[in-house]
């Protein structure tokens, strides 16, 4: 066993090491979305809410994430439950020991998940943990590994391939381990792929599609579904997958799973339990306002008692300037009268001060009986959980509801006390009220110091001229006790209100804890409730793993992407096959991961098609496409298929001479397919008959802007948009039309143009977005147009890829735009310029000549090149 992990380690060193180098790299340099979590946002199950600093198109429900915090540098795994605008709400599946909250990074599954795939592969490897079949694989990959064939192996191949895919179909069924399959442009290698599904469907094989993009998948998976014998799974971001092949996604598919109804049923529990966790919210929130509002009650009472305690303070100076005794006697009957009436009126003040205090400090009445019937309820389940609290936390909680009812009873036994009091003073005061007013209306605040006042003028001013010194004297001194009366009786006044201040800020102060109480025990409701919540969603989770693994495990065919191949749903699942289509476009060391998963693989590509996207990280040779490589290694291991039904045949010819070296074929009944007009028409431009037309800018000014890194045209952009309107007029719909161009400024730049003129169904997009599709006709503009070009500007536009993808998305029409005079310069482009031929070339001042009608007659074909303006050779 030893001397095998040598021999491995020695064979695949430096392929392992540079791998274990990039994901190193590409861990430390991976680049996340930033996000913000706030401990108070919350969802109601418990789960984090996710505030992204930009809203991210390209993620949603069920993508599985990393989130990385910032500040403790810990990651943890997630899955997306929820995308509501520039927010995610997520679930943490496992490992959390503290709040997470703050800054943090959020990785897709396409940038972490991949590389700990990666990091797991690696590790098998260097382990040897690899089965016989999975080294063989390797060998194959970065050593060398000849294969035998099985030509005896049957295969019933339908009759319409034509010669080249039965060939392609035949041998990739022989091969023992992989074969190649090199699909130019518009071969069918489509229909290839779905040929080699039934071959291997019909020998009970576990079938594994994949591609680079979601849309080849699509394809794929959207045309072997019109024959209902396969079950069939499509695995991926459902945000990313299109609507023709929803109904295949696992989310779909559970739906008519025999586990789906207990799951639903769990998701309905779970959506109740949300509901009423957000009620609970509601109320406790309110809850919070009350309490602030009690605070903020108090301060305002706590104020006046000290404006009470500063004008007693006032009043006792004053009292204590008056303060003398005298000895002369009392006044008479009068006087002692109206005494008697001021003090009956200070007491029925008094009363009805003492009143109010008492009736501040007594709840509403169905508030009352609200806390009466929650605290019987509460005294019931106290004798329930008597008999059934066994733990410590059992026994705490306990004894929390026992304080809990114990503080209610007070609270009910003193309402009761003060409704008692209360009554007793209304009788009084309503006593006192007939003895002082006898139906009569009146202040008994105002009049009460009035009656004092009264009292002692009447007395002064009946006696004043009569009275003798000493009388004088005597009246000084009653004067001076009255007033000692007033003063005494306003202090008591302002007694009266600080102490009923006191008690309105004990009564809020008892009442605020009480509520507090109640607000601990919906806390306490919520947090239980919301640990509910987290247990059923993941009993919901738990249920979508069993049924996504049942329908795994029963499917004949699951589609994916490359990258999606290490999804969780597939994680424990290997194949007998596995398809990859756009194998051109996946780099050497990315191809590890489907292929590790599969006992054999078909590789479909072009290696004069998109290559993958240059990555700074790893070597020039592992970032190298899985096709080429493989290719280069393994020529007698593959068929080209060599006959296109896409393309008119002087469309496909410049592909066929620049790329090819003249293999291809165009199919009879499409070699001179047209547009189809609505009627006739003399414009040069949209003339059918001629499929390809270059329109030269050079000379006229339309230079490039000056947009940084990339590039845009805003000339050219509109002389675009002159072009689409000129095949809208001749009746060409938008969604048959589309525009590509190297550069996404000018992509950008044309899109606003057009629409702008209503003409927004027109897809408009780089050339990698439009790999893997066609349309009627196609524009290609370069929107390049300087003096000099840089040597990095020469270099994108010498890459045979883009060209040959560009010109080929065409099936009938293709018009190139550009200034000719700048673009050839570069060598493939000036090819390519003189492969159209100048039969086929405009000069851009045909653009501004005045359009025929299509109605009118259509000009004599004799002179086609004196009326086109053609550049002739002195012209260039």
């Amino acid at each position: 066993m030893r001397g095998c992990v040598m021999a491995l380690e020695e064979n695949y060193q430096a392929v392992i090491f540079e791998i274990e180098q990039f994901i190193k790299r590409s861990k430390s340099a991976a680049d996340g979305m930033l996000a913000f979590i706030d401990d108070a946002n919350k969802a109601d199950n418990g789960n984090i809410i996710l505030t992204l600093q930009n809203d991210v198109a390209d993620i949603g429900a069920d993508d599985s994430v990393n989130i990385k915090t910032l500040d403790t540098n810990k990651t943890y795994s997630a899955q997306i439950v929820q995308k509501i605008g520039g927010q995610l709400e997520a679930h943490i599946e496992e490992g959390v020991t503290e709040p997470i909250t703050g800054k943090v990074l959020v990785f897709t599954e396409d940038n972490t998940y991949i590389l700990k795939q990666l990091e797991w592969l690696v590790n098998q490897i260097k382990a040897d943990n690899i089965d016989q079949s999975m080294k063989n694989r390797l060998k194959i990959l970065f050593e060398r590994k000849e294969q035998c064939y099985d030509l005896e192996a049957s295969a019933d191949i339908i009759g319409s391939l034509n010669r080249e895919q039965s060939d392609a179909v035949q041998k990739s069924i022989h091969a023992e381990h992989f074969y190649l399959i090199i699909g130019p442009p518009g071969t069918g290698k489509t229909y290839v792929i779905e040929e080699l599904i039934r071959q291997y469907h019909k020998k009970k094989k576990k079938i594994l599609i994949t591609a680079f993009t979601n849309l080849a998948v699509d394809n794929i998976i959207d045309r072997i579904s019109k024959e209902d014998k396969y079950k069939i799974v499509r695995v991926g971001s459902p945000n990313s997958i299109s609507p023709a092949v929803q109904k295949y996604t696992i989310n779909s598919l559970m739906q008519n799973h025999e586990l789906y109804n207990q799951m639903k049923t769990l998701k309905e529990r779970f959506q109740a339990l949300c509901e009423y966790v957000d009620e609970l919210e509601k109320i406790h929130s309110k809850m919070e306002e009350d309490v602030e509002k009690f605070r903020e009650n108090m301060l305002i009472l706590i104020s006046k008692k000290e404006e009470c305690e500063k004008d007693k303070a006032i009043l006792e100076g004053e009292l204590g300037l008056n303060h003398m005794e005298s000895d002369a006697p009392s006044p008479e009957n009068e006087y002692r009268m109206m005494d008697i009436d001021s003090k009956n009126r200070l007491e029925l003040c008094r009363n009805i001060l003492k009143c109010e205090k008492i009736e501040s400090q007594i709840p509403e009445e169905t508030e009352l009986q609200s806390d009466i019937i929650a605290n019987a309820k509460l005294k019931r389940r106290i004798a329930f959980r008597r008999f059934f609290s066994f733990t410590k936390k059992q026994k705490n909680a306990l004894s929390e509801m026992r304080q809990n009812h114990s503080k209610m009873e007070n609270h009910i036994q003193m309402v009761n006390e003060l409704k008692a009091e209360r009554a007793s003073l209304k009788g009084e005061i309503e006593a006192l009220s007939i003895k002082i007013y006898k139906d009569k209306p009146g202040d008994p605040f105002v009049d009460s110091l009035n009656a004092e006042i009264d009292a002692f003028q009447y007395i002064y001013k009946k006696y004043k001229t009569s009275l003798s010194e000493y009388e004088i004297t005597s009246s000084e001194n009653t004067v001076r006790k009255v007033l000692q009366g007033v003063y005494k009786s306003k202090i008591s006044l302002l007694d009266g209100r600080i102490n009923m201040h006191v008690s309105e800020v004990g009564r809020i102060g008892a009442e605020s804890e009480i509520l507090k109480c109640k607000q601990a025990t919906i806390k306490q409701q919520i947090y239980s409730s919301k640990m509910d919540g987290g247990s059923i969603y993941k009993n919901i989770q738990n249920y979508k793993d069993r049924i996504a693994k049942a329908l795994v495990n029963e499917a004949d065919v699951i589609g994916t992407t490359v990258i999606s191949s290490c999804n969780k749903d597939l994680r424990s699942t290997n194949f007998d096959v596995m398809v990859m289509d756009e194998a051109s476009q996946v780099a050497s060391y990315f191809a590890l991961l489907p292929i590790s998963k599969s006992n054999k693989f078909i590789l479909v590509g072009d290696n004069k098609q998109l290559q993958p996207i240059e990555d700074d990280l790893i070597s020039k040779k592992l970032n190298e496409s899985i096709f080429n490589s493989m290719l280069e290694k393994y020529p007698n291991d593959s068929t080209m298929l060599t006959t296109q039904h896409r393309m008119n045949e002087n469309i496909a010819q410049i592909s066929n001479k620049l790329f090819y070296g003249g293999k291809m074929l165009t199919a009879e009944n499409i070699s001179r397919a047209t547009l189809n007009l609505s009627g006739r028409t003399s414009d040069p431009i949209v003339n059918p008959e001629n499929a390809v037309i270059l329109i030269d800018t050079g000379g006229s000014g339309y230079y490039e802007d000056e947009v940084g890194r990339s590039c845009s045209n805003q000339k050219e952009a509109e002389a675009v948009a002159d072009i689409v309107q000129r095949f809208s007029e001749c009746g060409i719909e938008g969604k048959s039309m589309g525009v590509i161009s190297p550069y996404a400024k000018h992509c950008e730049k044309i899109r606003h143009i057009l629409a702008s003129n209503s003409s927004d169904e027109i897809e408009v997009n780089t050339v990698h977005k439009f790999q893997g599709k066609e349309k009627e006709l196609i524009i290609l503009s370069f929107a390049k147009s300087k003096f000099q070009l840089k040597e990095n500007a020469l270099r994108f536009l010498e890459n045979q890829t883009l060209i040959n993808v560009a010109i080929t998305r065409a099936k009938k029409k293709l018009v190139i735009i550009g200034d000719f005079g700048t673009l050839k310069r570069s060598q493939l482009l000036n090819a390519m310029y003189n492969e159209i031929g100048h039969g086929n070339i405009l000069s851009y001042k045909v653009l501004s000549e005045p359009r025929r009608g299509l109605e009118e007659e259509a000009p004599d074909p004799s002179n086609f090149d004196e009326r086109m303006g053609l550049i002739d050779k002195e012209q260039e």
